[in-house]
């Protein structure tokens, strides 16, 4: 049953979280949050930008709080980072509120991070390219093994976003949301 408890979308980068939450946000009628694009705004500065000058746990503080700020909200949909499950204590900050779990398979993930700029794009050649790719893959890899029982645990049975259209998996979210 939806109610005016805040909505909020888990899952690995590319799982379509900011995708799906603007538009169940807007089937319903509530409000969306971007998680990410929301630190951005308050750190006023990227979250390479924030990573590199701040290190993770200062990004981990900043995302729990603004987290903590937007859920607080009424009638809200909120796309978090694909890491917002490492945060200590995030099930019981959640804790009341709707959570859906958007889970890709591997390989589409890996087409989907893949189709961004090309490492190619930047002048250094073939092997420069291919080796970037490689780190990307394994940097994913590495990610999934270490949050993929802090998704299931978070947000139970997975709403599939790998080989299904955008409309069929915004249907999928609409009927967890009404059970």
């Amino acid at each position: 049953m939806v109610n005016s408890r805040a909505i909020v979308l888990i899952g690995m980068p590319v799982s379509g979280k900011s995708t799906l939450g603007l538009l169940v946000a807007r089937e319903l009628g509530f409000a969306f949050v971007d998680l990410d694009r929301r630190v951005e705004a308050c750190e006023g500065m990227s979250i390479p930008e924030i990573f590199a000058r701040h290190g993770v746990e200062a990004f981990r503080r900043s995302e729990e709080r603004e987290l903590a700020a937007v859920i607080a909200l009424p009638r809200v949909v909120v796309a978090t980072g694909g890491g917002v499950v490492e945060i200590p204590g995030i099930s019981e900050l959640l804790q009341g509120h709707r959570i859906i779990h958007l889970h890709c398979e591997r390989e589409e993930a890996l087409q989907r991070l893949l189709a961004g700029p090309r490492p190619l794009q930047s002048g250094h050649g073939e092997q420069h390219a291919q080796d970037l790719r490689d780190a990307q893959v394994a940097q994913y890899d590495a990610l999934s093994r270490r949050r993929s029982a802090l998704y299931h645990e978070l947000g139970g049975t997975p709403v599939i976003t790998s080989g299904t259209t955008v409309e069929a998996a915004l249907e999928a979210c609409l009927t967890l949301l009404r059970k």
